[in-house]
């Protein structure tokens, strides 16, 4: 029998349709191949801002903002001016939310966190954000040289963003943005990268200890960047949490790792369906050196419903972190001691062994005191010997340090005995009883 029942993605994608259309601050014209906003940057360069800042140059424009270099007059420090677009500044909502954007990121003090240092307002009444200035780039125009990423430099990069969310979400702050172009990588003086998590615009904030109920978002309006949003997001849900971040951030460790995102599409409306309804692919098919770890963690960050997903972005660290552990850790092997000495100086040390060791008695086993002689050698492994200290003067000191070893019993040394060893011994045993074969015989006929 034919299955009847309505299909519920098809109905809504209508819904969906509309939903797409507000897809975030120019992200949907990004996405749709149209300009982003710009803003008459040369009509703001040189002048002063509540007589603290000067404007020095342009350094990007975005959907809603203009952001400077200035000099902070008085400090004489470098800053950046993160500058409201003329065209929006008399919105309300717009205003609001690049004011939250200012105060989400000032709550949290994160060192992996864009620093806030001021909030302030133009004299034509445009608000404005002072942030340190960062030097470097983001992560999505990193991705577009690098491609992908191997598991040591993702972690290295996304740990340090990870921990960032789960201040956030500690503090009742809900990113509802992140991906690649938010997760700046800031130039430190020795070269070396620290990633920040920028952009707060449309972070959703718990000003009342609560719920995070408070949103300056109308329900039904979908707030983010398509690639990166979690369902419950693309449809509009009312009651979206901390949880959309994860799902948001395991795109993202998916495409840093992979090269593209889980799902791609020609056009958005197609995008946001598989994104709905489709399961993403399976990141082992694409990269086979990922540990299980990763495999299973990313198959729970990217589940259509949030209740499937980690239970915060604490549990995600834990997992990473335990991860990069391992990568860094130092293989634990076996030390190898090497000598220089010349195979005569093995052979000596050996006869020497040989002629010290008594002969056995009958019924008795065989064995040699490997410890009693210098040159004496214990078999540790298939391809590795160890030399006691006493061997050879001239070897080269063990670079580790090894605890020391307990005398083995006798049936372990005896089980511990080379070929070599093995082969000398036969052969003082047979000149041994050779000799006392000569001698019996020398007696018998003397008498």
């Amino acid at each position: 029998m034919p299955d009847v029942r309505p299909r519920r993605g098809l109905c809504d994608l209508f819904q969906w349709g509309s939903v797409a259309a507000t897809l975030t601050l120019g992200s949907e014209r990004r996405f749709m191949g149209l300009p982003g906003r710009e803003s008459a940057g040369n009509t703001w360069e040189g002048r002063v801002l509540r007589d603290k800042y000067r404007i020095v140059r342009r350094v990007g424009a975005g959907g809603y903002s203009v952001v400077f270099e200035a000099e902070h007059l008085l400090l004489r420090r470098t800053v950046a001016i993160k500058l409201l677009h003329e065209g929006i500044a008399n919105d309300p909502r717009q205003v609001e939310r690049f004011r939250r954007e200012a105060l989400a990121a000032s709550r949290i003090g994160h060192p992996n966190i864009v620093e806030v240092l001021d909030l302030d307002r133009t004299d034509e009444g445009l608000d404005f954000i002072v942030l340190e200035l960062l030097t470097g780039e983001d992560l999505a125009a990193y991705l577009k040289r690098a491609t992908r990423l191997d598991l040591h430099a993702a972690l290295e990069y996304l740990v340090p963003v990870a921990s960032a969310l789960a201040a956030a979400h500690q503090a009742g702050i809900v990113h509802r943005d992140v991906k690649p172009d938010n997760v700046f990588l800031a130039r430190r003086p020795d070269g070396s990268l620290r990633p920040k998590l920028v952009d707060f615009g449309i972070a959703k904030l718990d000003l009342q200890g609560g719920d995070m109920s408070q949103s300056i978002t109308q329900a039904g309006t979908a707030l983010g960047t398509p690639y990166y949003m979690s369902p419950e997001q693309i449809r509009g849900d009312k009651t979206i949490d901390f949880r959309t971040d994860l799902y948001s951030f395991g795109v993202m460790l998916y495409e840093v790792l992979a090269g593209s995102p889980p799902f791609e599409a020609p056009s958005l409306p197609s995008l946001v369906a598989r994104v709905l309804f489709e399961e993403p692919t399976p990141i082992s098919s694409v990269r086979k050196d990922l540990p299980l770890e990763i495999e299973s963690l990313l198959r729970r960050l990217l589940q259509k419903e949030a209740d499937a997903r980690p239970a915060d972005m604490d549990e995600v660290l834990e997992v990473l972190t335990g991860v990069q552990g391992r990568l860094l850790a130092p293989e634990d092997e076996p030390t190898v001691v090497s000598s220089t000495s010349s195979m005569d100086e093995l052979v000596d040390d050996l006869d020497t062994l040989v002629m010290q060791s008594p002969l056995p008695s009958p019924g008795e086993s065989a064995e040699v005191p490997l410890a009693a002689a210098s040159g004496a050698f214990a078999r540790q492994a298939p391809e590795t010997v160890r030399v006691s200290e006493a061997a050879f003067a001239h070897t080269e000191p063990q670079t580790t340090p090894r605890p020391e070893a307990r005398s083995p019993t006798p049936s372990a040394r005896a089980r511990a005995h080379s070929p070599l060893e093995r082969a000398v011994f036969a052969v003082a045993v047979a000149v041994a009883f050779g000799a006392i074969m000569v001698l019996t015989y020398w007696v018998v006929v003397s008498l």
